[in-house]
């Protein structure tokens, strides 16, 4: 069974959401939109050039590092609270 963590989830999202919008783009050159359905149209690639960006900003901008350092501080929180806990069970034995 496969575990997943949030980032590898993330990423499958956003790879999908860019090969939605690069499908859309180019079926946009073989299929004929109605007039009455553009505006439709324009807010689903809209929407979907938002996802897009929004997962680049995350995985190409800091937010990631970001989230890999508070990771990396919260495991060594944890482990500082472990060893202290250990302590005062050694203490008291």
């Amino acid at each position: 069974m496969l575990k997943a963590d949030k980032i590898t989830v993330g990423a499958i999202l956003a790879t999908m959401a860019l090969t939605g919008l690069l499908g859309a783009i180019v079926a946009l050159f073989f299929i004929k939109i109605p007039p009455e359905n553009k505006e439709y149209l324009n807010i689903a690639l809209m929407t979907l050039v938002s996802c897009v960006s929004t997962a680049f900003g995350y995985f190409l901008g800091s937010s990631l590092g970001s989230a890999k350092k508070d990771g990396i501080i919260l495991n060594k929180a944890d482990a500082k609270n472990t060893e202290e806990t250990n302590e005062k069970l050694d203490q008291t034995s």
